[in-house]
């Protein structure tokens, strides 16, 4: 059509076979949506302020729809660069085996309750979709959003009890040394600061472990959002983790200074700006490297595409293998793969529970050991933390002059995101630290025993800590990673786990006093031994997943039945005798 003041109207160019349309788009986003929905559920808790709390302070509590919604963030802002570059020619055979993993992934995530592998799924499947459709390079343009995706999966049990509390430990060496250098006397104890008119016990949500990780990722975000590069970058994230610790030890302060910091709204409040002081040092040292290191900043406004590819569609629509890649095939392989890890994660749930009965613990110690007085002593359940038990005993037996604390604790075969096997249950409770560590061989005792020789003020014990049925940390860890040991609803016979401490006070010189203690140790020992093997094979077979401590979905649900004393308050109370920071 010509003539004055005619326009030429163009019709709107379907998109080739290399370019998936709008509609295809939007399934692909439905598909995704189903199969990976529960990576964004948030945590359990029913109160907001609770569910702030548990994300901002307390260390394994939910954060998988936090950090999925981060690394969606990174993609987004790599998403130009990712179409623009050339088209991969990477076959779809080559790439099957990351499609396989990630439905069969998805599959084993919701057969064994563990749904937080779904983000190995969507890994395997991002992976296998960007070299599929961008070869290699496109691999590389996800990196980062793939490593924080990452992030959503929890430590094993087993490794979370150690390292949370080494860091309360670290923690509470820290805030003390800051309170001695403001002139305030103070001293440290374990996980305990003691002042003169108050105690302060440093417990999990105290850590700092949880404030590390929130602000390295807000550090990746600064760097990523400001186009940092290199040494630059390194530094910024590098120094995250010092910084986050230095501030939660400025947090802890205002907890001891603040009378009101019971309240829930007031202590949140308290973190959120110690943890904005940490981002504000964050964004100082950035400035700070950016006048230093010119060349470092490099922001992303967009990149265009490579010389030979930006020209147009058509370009992109021609592969190096003459067609047989990605552009022949469309969002076809997309959207198989989407659908199908969909599918899986609606139709494939776990196996039923079956409900595991009392071990009556209190009633088999009290009857089986003959001689013995006594009495129930308060399990310091603060100090536990998230030390996954389906019961618990903890009694103080006497005969005559001899005094043992005996505590046992029963765990499921190697329950999903929660161990009977810590560091803590070798303490009677807050405020001990260790003079002499080592191992020993006793009668009866399969396995080598720690002993420990504890300090708390002019009070001396030594304690031993076995774990009957332990079968050993890394497979341990390998299975609860996986959930695995979530489907064992039948183990073998004696395959139950446990904990059992047994400690007595240190009484006159090192040298004789030690020599009393274990031998009152080992007699009460042998007689104990007998009781706990035959609790361990009365109890084999029986599935514990209804009562014990579970991290699902990266977060903690606590559905206790037969120790009540772990039902979960989600507030911070602070209680003056030795002021206990309480979860």
């Amino acid at each position: 059509m010509s003539g004055a003041g005619s326009k030429t109207r163009e019709r709107p160019r379907p998109p080739s076979d290399g370019e998936p349309s709008l509609a295809a788009w939007a399934l692909c986003g439905v598909f995704l949506a189903l199969a990976y929905f529960p990576l964004l559920l948030p945590s359990r808790s029913q109160d907001p302020l609770e569910g702030i709390e548990d994300w901002l302070f307390l260390p394994g509590e939910g954060s998988s729809g936090v950090i999925v919604v981060l690394a969606a963030w990174l993609l987004s802002r790599r998403w130009r660069r990712l179409v623009a570059l050339p088209s991969g020619s990477v076959g779809l055979l080559a790439v099957s085996p990351c499609f396989a993993l990630g439905i069969a992934l998805a599959a084993w995530a919701n057969w064994s309750g563990a749904e937080d592998l779904l983000a190995l799924s969507l890994a395997a499947n991002a992976v296998g979709l960007a070299c599929f459709y961008r070869g290699w390079a496109g691999v590389r343009c996800i990196g980062l959003p793939l490593a924080v995706l990452l992030l959503a999966l929890p430590l094993p049990g087993i490794v979370f009890n150690e390292v949370v509390f080494q860091f309360q430990l670290w923690t509470a060496d820290w805030a003390g040394w800051l309170l001695m250098a403001m002139g305030v006397t103070a001293h440290v104890s374990g996980d305990l600061i003691i002042r003169p008119e108050d105690h302060f016990a440093i417990i999990e949500g105290c850590s700092g472990m949880r404030s590390i990780e929130a602000l390295t990722l807000l550090a990746v975000l600064l760097v990523d959002s400001f186009g940092r590069r290199g040494i630059h970058a390194v530094v910024v994230v590098a120094l995250a983790p010092g910084v986050a610790f230095f501030m939660n030890g400025l947090r802890v302060l205002t907890l001891i200074f603040n009378p009101h910091s019971e309240i829930v709204a007031i202590h949140n409040l308290q973190g959120v700006v110690v943890l904005l002081g940490g981002l504000a040092i964050l964004v100082g040292v950035d400035w700070a490297l950016e006048r230093a290191l010119p060349s470092s900043s490099a922001p992303e406004t967009g990149l265009k595409p490579p010389a030979g590819s930006a020209g147009g569609r058509e370009s992109r629509g021609a592969t190096e293998n003459g067609g047989r890649g990605p552009q022949r095939l469309g969002s076809r392989p997309a959207l198989v793969v989407l659908a199908a890890s969909a599918l899986v994660s609606l139709l494939v749930s776990p196996p039923p529970v079956v409900p595991a009965r009392a071990a009556a613990l209190q009633t088999r110690f009290a009857a089986g050991l003959s001689g013995w007085e006594w009495s129930p002593l308060a399990l310091d359940t603060p100090f536990l933390g998230t030390t996954g038990f389906r019961e618990s005993f903890h009694a103080r037996f006497q005969q005559g002059s001899d005094e043992i604390d005996l505590f046992v604790g029963v765990g499921r075969p190697r329950p999903r995101g929660a161990s009977v096997v810590s560091p803590k249950t070798a303490y009677p409770g807050q405020g001990w630290t260790v003079e002499v560590v080592g191992t020993r061989r006793v009668e009866g005792i399969d396995s080598e025993v720690e002993w420990r020789l504890l300090r708390s003020g002019a009070d001396r014990v030594l304690s031993y800590r076995w774990h009957p049925g332990f079968s050993g940390a890394f497979r341990h860890a390998v299975e609860d990673f996986s959930g695995w040991g979530a489907l064992r609803a039948g183990a073998p016979e004696g395959d139950i786990e446990m904990a059992v401490r047994v400690s007595t006070p240190l009484v006159g010189p090192s040298v004789s006093g030690m020599a009393r203690a274990r031998a009152r140790l080992e007699a009460f020992v042998a007689e104990a031994v007998p009781i706990l093997t035959r609790l361990q094979q009365q109890l084999g077979g029986n599935d514990f997943s209804q009562n014990t401590l579970m991290r699902k979905n990266s977060s903690l649900t606590v559905t206790t039945h037969l120790d009540e004393s772990y039902s979960k308050t989600g507030t911070y109370d602070i209680s003056r005798r030795g002021t206990v920071l309480a979860n």
